[in-house]
């Protein structure tokens, strides 16, 4: 616990001084840059690797999701008919990002077929790492090409917002609608608790999230409760969120870790170009701006893409649930490869 407190001291000096250069997420790569550096002889110290304590992480999570829940009270002005298409563009861009993938993992990587099929998936982390493994995946390589693949995406989306969006750093009225003096804390923590009691009792995808989300939109939404989130609180959640992801590439052999980030790298690059025309294409057809529309579509985690839409100040709730909506697909496609039975379980 010391040593994760250190680490958010550290990485918040470093995020303030990224913010007041107007880069994005600046929290989020404080908390990343001061892991890599010092991570390192921490471990030396400890005599062994240091990881985010989990229950620190799903609380973070929770946070994130009770806080894009609550702005479901000012429902996304984009859910309309044009959800179906743009939902169909996901389902789209999945397969086809599963197909480039696992050519790029099989014939460059020369994984065997479990682990590239496995590996390729553009989402559903924990899904794809149980069903690699029962079928024979190598769950190591698996488990790095995906915190790869999300590390690698949040950090080129917002250097795609750089270069191609205008992209205003503060948090949206939609989200913080609600701001005040008097944020309602205690229902934002009461609403996170229950939410991650819910999640431990179920089984979904990214449940820690998702499950708070829910609780959340459902209390807002019928006015039970209301409540905002304080800027330094989303501040934090970034930090726990950038060291939890700059911690995982520790301890781990360097020469696989460097073919795996050669990999990931090429993945994600095609994943993120195709992302980006698909929202260029669909632009031209929908009234939504093509920065909501290719947040929605870039392959990361949906923790991390959701706490992005609200720094990014994109549409939280129309990027979350495309996000949730291609997890669905990732969960779906590993049903019916267990159904069809094209790899043998072990």
């Amino acid at each position: 616990m010391l040593t994760t407190i250190f680490l958010i001291v550290f990485g918040g000096t470093s995020g303030y001084f990224l913010s007041l250069l107007n880069i994005p997420m600046a929290f989020l790569f404080g908390g990343f840059l001061v892991t890599a550096i010092f991570v390192k002889p921490i471990n030396k110290i400890g005599r062994e690797n240091y990881f985010v304590p989990n229950k620190v992480r799903y609380f973070f999570f929770g946070i994130i999701g009770s806080v894009i829940g609550s702005g479901f009270k000012g429902i996304s002005s984009y859910l309309s008919i044009e959800l179906l298409i743009t939902f169909f563009g996901v389902v789209c861009l999945t397969i086809i990002c599963q197909q480039f993938n696992y050519l790029i993992f099989r014939k460059l990587g020369n994984y065997d077929k479990a682990t590239a099929f496995f590996s390729a998936t553009p989402g559903g982390l924990l899904e794809s790492i149980n069903a690699g493994e029962r079928y024979g995946g190598d769950e190591r390589i698996i488990t790095i090409q995906h915190f790869l693949r999300i590390m690698i995406v949040v950090i080129i989306v917002p250097i795609f917002f750089l270069i191609f969006f205008k992209n205003p750093i503060r948090f949206t009225d939609e989200i913080l609608s609600n701001a005040s003096i008097d944020y309602n804390l205690e229902f934002l923590f009461l609403t996170t608790i229950v939410g991650l009691i819910l999640g431990y009792k179920i089984s979904v995808p990214a449940k820690y999230f998702i499950c708070p989300l829910f609780l959340s939109a459902f209390l807002n939404t019928s006015g039970i409760i209301n409540f905002s989130c304080p800027d330094w609180l989303l501040f934090i959640s970034q930090l726990v969120v950038g060291i939890a992801l700059g911690a995982r590439l520790l301890g781990l052999n360097f020469n696989l870790l460097r073919k795996c980030l050669l990999l990931s790298a090429i993945s994600s690059a095609i994943m993120l170009t195709m992302a980006f025309f698909l929202s260029f294409l669909l632009v031209q057809l929908l009234i939504i701006p093509q920065e909501i529309l290719f947040i929605s579509f870039v392959p990361g985690g949906v923790t991390e893409m959701s706490l992005m839409a609200i720094v990014l100040s994109s549409d939280a709730t129309f990027v979350t649930i495309h996000h949730i909506w291609r997890i669905v697909i990732v969960v779906l496609e590993i049903l019916i490869i267990s159904r069809l039975n094209l790899f043998k379980s072990v």
